[in-house]
């Protein structure tokens, strides 16, 4: 059952959420016709489990980009056009006041001195990881390799309940 608002960034749209296994079919269920045949799920691309991993959908022959993210009690859902590569996650800003790790997350050119700031760049890279494909099996690397600067137009932050950073990337076909 959708939970808040859904709104729209750079041609994707975006769903608040209760925490739900069948948030992205609900959303996916909103946005086309009833008759439409939808399915949707998740696939690791390391074991082959459809129980994690990167989530998927179709839509009658079509497979738009989708990505989705849960703190708390909060779901974000994110549907986009076929063939971009979008990433969203969301996170509670008190969990980054105990626990840090500069060189795992930052970039050498990158600061990160308070929670909110931490929460702002951890999210906008794990949304570039999800869009990128990557996510964070092996964050160690990835992680910290990318330098949030090098991607401005690509991120979007996404008003989030009170506590709680959200960050959307955005690739289209072309980058």
């Amino acid at each position: 059952m959708r939970t808040g608002r859904s709104s729209e960034i750079s041609g994707v749209e975006l769903g608040w959420h209760a925490t739900s296994e069948d948030a992205l079919l609900e959303q996916l269920r909103g946005r086309y016709d009833p008759d439409t045949t939808l399915a949707a799920g998740r696939s690791c691309p390391f074991c082959g489990s459809g129980e994690h991993g990167q989530p998927w959908a179709r839509v009658g022959e079509v497979n738009p980009s989708v990505s989705l993210t849960r703190a708390g009690p909060h779901q974000l859902v994110a549907i986009g056009p076929p063939g971009w590569r979008i990433g969203v996650d969301l996170e509670e800003i008190a969990a980054f006041a105990s626990w840090w790790d500069d060189v795992l997350v930052l970039h050498p050119h990158e600061r990160a001195p308070d929670a909110p700031t931490r929460a702002r760049v951890w999210t906008a890279k794990e949304a570039l990881l999800k869009a990128l494909g990557v996510g964070l099996g092996d964050p160690r690397q990835p992680m910290r390799a990318l330098r949030l600067a090098d991607w401005g137009e690509a991120l979007h932050v996404i008003p989030a309940p009170p506590g709680y950073h959200a960050t959307l990337a955005v690739l289209p076909p072309d980058r």
